[in-house]
């Protein structure tokens, strides 16, 4: 005999999230001069019209302007991302995929038997192309995980490094590790874990009253501390974006970093 105790299922809430833009392409040297170009010409565009109008805007209207330029430049050369893209796939093997696409799509279509033979050993050779071009990615990003989980264990953040085990490994679930009693034995009741967490957290928040309690007298002779309040200079902003790191999720505005670096001198102006 045993005692079964039934409840209902959660309903998960999925949330509505925007769409990616493809920022993995800036790293094709041709999409990147045309994302800078695009850039230049609506930024060029924006200040002549600016120039031909007396009314200064405000700070809030500017900022929008730069903001959806920056978002519309790039939906316009980059597009938005796949989900179920490989992150490590280079645009230049995705070209290929397509292409090789179209040879299947051909070979389908094709009513002669001559024809379709020919566009069938083409497709042969497209597909090698592919397999090949795939495995160089697969090794190049591999590598790339490497070196940067190598730098990342050199300067002790083995939080990345441990992250970075995982995608190697292929291995991206997340399992809580057991609650313990102070003997070590696990606890297997939700009502004993709450226990524990409550006995836990009353041992390490609540401390004694100290024997000594500290006494700190007003500083009456500290004036106002010299902090330098003048904007910032254009070498002090070329600096910040240049140490952002790459591949890290966008903020309320969908700028991301690799946007700002792909033109220094229209990000710094």
């Amino acid at each position: 005999m045993a005692n079964i105790k039934l409840k209902l299922r959660k309903v998960k809430q999925q949330g509505q999230r925007g769409r990616q833009l493809d920022i993995g392409k800036l790293k094709c040297q041709n999409i990147n001069k045309e994302f800078v170009l695009e850039l230049r010409n609506r930024f060029g565009a924006l200040g002549a019209l600016a120039d031909s109008t007396d009314e200064e805007p405000d700070i809030h209207t500017k900022w929008e302007t730069i903001k959806n330029t920056y978002v519309e430049a790039a939906t316009k050369i980059l597009g938005y991302r796949d989900k179920k893209n490989k992150k490590w796939l280079t645009p230049g093997t995705w070209q290929k995929i397509e292409q090789r696409k179209q040879l299947k799509a051909k070979i389908l279509n094709t009513k002669s038997l001559r024809l379709q033979k020919q566009v069938q050993e083409a497709y042969k050779t497209k597909d090698k192309e592919v397999k090949k071009s795939a495995r160089n990615d697969k090794r190049a990003f591999v590598e790339m995980l490497a070196c940067k989980a190598e730098g990342a264990a050199r300067r002790g953040e083995m939080g990345v490094v441990y992250k970075i085990t995982k995608q190697l490994c292929g291995k991206n679930t997340s399992q809580s590790a057991p609650v313990k009693d102070k003997d070590g034995n696990n606890l297997l009741t939700e009502s004993e874990q709450a226990v524990r967490w409550v006995q836990h957290f009353r041992e390490v928040l609540n401390f004694p009253e100290p024997e000594h309690p500290a006494n700190p007298t007003p500083a009456d002779n500290i004036g106002l501390l010299n902090i330098n309040t003048s904007p910032p200079t254009e070498t002090e902003v070329r600096n910040a974006i240049q140490i952002t790191k790459d591949g890290k999720a966008a903020g309320s505005d969908c700028i991301h970093a690799e946007m700002l670096k792909a033109d220094l001198n229209t990000s710094v102006s």
